[in-house]
C-alpha cells in the first residue's frame, strides 16, 4: 500500500498540510493496527473486508513476546474509555466510545470474537509496571517488611499492597474478602516517603498517568507530517494494556472500598 486512501486521513490527526497521495512505508497490518488503535471504525471495517485482510493478526499482531489478538485492543479501551474524565476532554471521549462499541460489535458478529472474555493482564507483565510474582517482600516495599509492621501497617494490608503490586486479581479478591483495606494508609517509615500511601494511590496515580501522558497524546492531539509513517508498537500497546490492567484493578479495590465504607 504506497498512498493513503481518504478515509485512511482519519487516523493521522496531523495539523499539517498533506500533500494529494502522499508515499507512506506503513505495511497493511501496520496500518490496521493503527486504525484499531485510534479507535477509526470505518478505517478498521474497510481494512478487514479488503483483499489484503490476513485473519492470522486477529489472534497475534505480531508486537509482543507472546500473542497479542487485535480485538484486545478494542477491548482494553472498553476497560479504560469510559468514567473518571474531566468535562473538556468529555466530547473526544463520548465519540470514543461510539467507536469502540461498533468495534466489538464488529469483532464478535463478523468474526465470532467473545468480547466480554477476560484479558490475562499479567502474561503482557513486561510491558507495564507490573512486578513479577516471585519478587519478594522487601523488593516490593524497598525496605524489611518488619519496618512496616512496627509503624502499625497490618500485615493483611502489606500482602494486599504485594498483591496489587503483581496484578494477582484473585488474590486481590481474597484478601478484600478477608478484611484488607485499600485504603489503609502504608505508613512512612523515613523522610523520604510520602506521608500518605495505599494500594488506591498507587494504582490510580499510574492510571492517571498513562492517559494523560502516554495514551491521549498520541490518540487525542494533532500530530505532525512525521506520524503518517509512524507505525504502533509495544510500547503503545504495552501502555494500553497497562492502563486497562490498573483500571480494572482501581475499580475492584474501590468496589470493595465502597463495601466497607457502607458497612460502617
Amino acid at each position: 500500500m504506497n498512498h493513503i486512501d481518504p478515509i485512511l486521513m482519519d487516523i493521522l490527526s496531523t495539523e499539517e498540510r498533506i500533500p494529494e497521495n502522499p508515499q507512506i512505508n506503513l505495511t497493511f497490518n501496520e496500518i490496521l493496527i493503527k486504525a484499531t488503535f485510534h479507535n477509526c471504525y470505518e478505517v478498521v471495517k474497510k481494512l478487514v473486508e479488503s483483499e489484503e485482510f490476513d485473519k492470522s493478526i486477529l489472534e497475534d499482531i505480531g508486537l509482543m513476546n507472546i500473542p497479542f489478538p487485535l480485538y484486545y485492543i478494542t477491548m482494553c479501551y472498553k476497560k479504560v474509555m469510559w468514567t473518571g474524565f474531566r468535562e473538556e476532554v468529555l466530547p473526544f471521549v463520548k465519540e470514543q466510545q461510539k467507536s469502540i462499541d461498533l468495534l466489538l460489535d464488529l469483532w464478535k458478529n463478523q468474526f465470532g470474537v467473545d468480547t466480554e472474555a477476560t484479558i490475562d493482564y499479567k502474561k503482557y507483565e513486561d510491558y507495564f509496571y507490573c512486578l513479577s510474582d516471585d519478587e519478594t517482600e522487601e523488593g516490593v516495599f524497598m525496605d524489611p517488611i518488619e519496618l512496616f509492621l512496627e509503624n502499625g501497617c497490618r500485615k493483611i494490608d502489606l500482602n494486599l499492597f504485594e498483591a496489587v503490586d503483581k496484578f494477582q486479581f484473585s488474590k486481590v479478591k481474597e484478601l478484600l474478602e478477608k478484611g484488607a483495606n485499600p485504603n489503609a494508609n502504608l505508613a512512612p517509615i523515613n523522610d523520604n516517603q510520602d506521608d500518605y500511601f495505599n494500594c488506591l494511590d498507587r494504582i490510580g496515580g499510574e492510571c492517571s498517568y498513562i492517559c494523560t501522558c502516554n495514551i491521549f497524546p498520541l490518540i487525542k492531539e494533532p500530530h505532525g507530517a512525521w506520524y503518517i509513517n509512524y507505525p504502533i508498537g509495544d510500547q503503545e500497546i504495552g501502555d494500553l494494556v497497562g492502563w486497562a490492567a490498573h483500571e480494572e484493578m482501581y475499580n475492584l479495590l474501590e468496589n470493595y472500598l465502597n463495601i466497607i465504607e457502607n458497612d460502617l
